[in-house]
């Protein structure tokens, strides 16, 4: 389902997020089905820091993804990247710790209880006695990862890609409990990207084309730009923002539903239920909390 955002054609938020080059689609709860759709799902996924939808060589990418972040300080081995967060393992008899006890095991996988509580659980989810995770927390525990299972289907896990303005983008960053990947400025050619607008600017201003208007705004300065929005009366939160904060930005955001940080603090926070809370949110990120409610609750 792809839902399309603020009335120009460019914005939207989807969750048919991963794409086999057949084309077929793979969603979040079916990533962890086979070593296929892990390989599919992940690269498909990270690929949106290099501004694609896949993988020209999946195999390769998902192999260079399992090393690619930094080492732990007490370690001279490499890391797992954060697209390896996307990727949720449910497990249930396979985990074993004791409140009492000093020691906890996953796997067969033997580990102080600390470590069970500050590597896995601080990134995981508990509910019903089943353990809601990701590989990236497994391997960074030190889990190896031969021994951790497939799942027919991962109930709750939930990623969305979504392309909206950089200050849209800079307020969803800031729920720590979201998984993230973004397009990159440093790897994509942003000579040619898209750039919001207010809805109603195209007609206040001279221009018959927003095509015209973008790129007479392009050639102000940033200063210039926020004088010609405030004479026009738009208000601080958007003039302010100028071209810099106007580009659109692709980006991957992914949790367990069932997590109450996660999804649901982002909608409550960003006025996605006026019901039960009402905020100073802008409109635009109001608009995207909104659009993700109707994805997750499918009304």
């Amino acid at each position: 389902m792809k839902i399309e955002l603020y009335q120009d054609g460019i914005g939207y938020v989807t969750d048919n997020t991963a794409y086999f080059k057949s084309g077929l689609e793979i969603l979040s709860k079916y990533a962890n089905k086979s070593e296929l759709h892990r390989i599919h799902y992940v690269t498909s996924l990270a690929s949106v820091s290099r501004g694609k939808v896949s993988s020209s060589n999946p195999e390769k990418r998902y192999e260079n993804l399992l090393i690619e972040a930094s080492p732990k300080i007490d370690s001279k081995n490499k890391s797992p990247s954060r697209p390896l967060e996307f990727l949720g393992v449910k497990l249930d008899e396979h985990v074993h710790y004791s409140l009492q006890k000093t020691w906890a095991e996953i796997l067969g996988v033997s580990m102080s209880r600390d470590d069970f509580f500050n590597k896995v659980l601080r990134y995981s989810y508990i509910e019903n006695s089943y353990l809601y995770t990701n590989m990236r927390t497994l391997l960074n525990s030190g889990i190896p990862y031969q021994v951790i299972p497939y799942n027919a289907e991962v109930d709750g896990l939930i990623s969305l890609r979504v392309k909206a303005p950089m200050f849209v983008f800079n307020h969803i960053v800031t729920h720590t409990r979201i998984s993230k990947e973004a397009r990159s400025e440093r790897v994509v050619d942003i000579s040619k990207i898209d750039y919001w607008l207010p809805e109603d600017l195209l007609e206040k201003s001279e221009y018959s084309a927003r095509s015209e208007l973008v790129e007479y705004l392009l050639e102000l300065s940033h200063i210039e730009v926020q004088n010609y929005l405030k004479s026009l009366k738009y208000p601080k939160e958007i003039y302010q923002r100028a071209m810099l904060e106007f580009r659109y930005k692709e980006f991957i955001l992914s949790g367990y539903i069932q997590d109450m940080d996660s999804f649901y603090n982002l909608m409550l926070e960003r006025e996605a239920y006026p019901e039960i809370h009402k905020s100073w949110v802008q409109k635009e990120t109001r608009q995207l909390a909104t659009s993700i409610r109707k994805l997750i609750q499918k009304d």
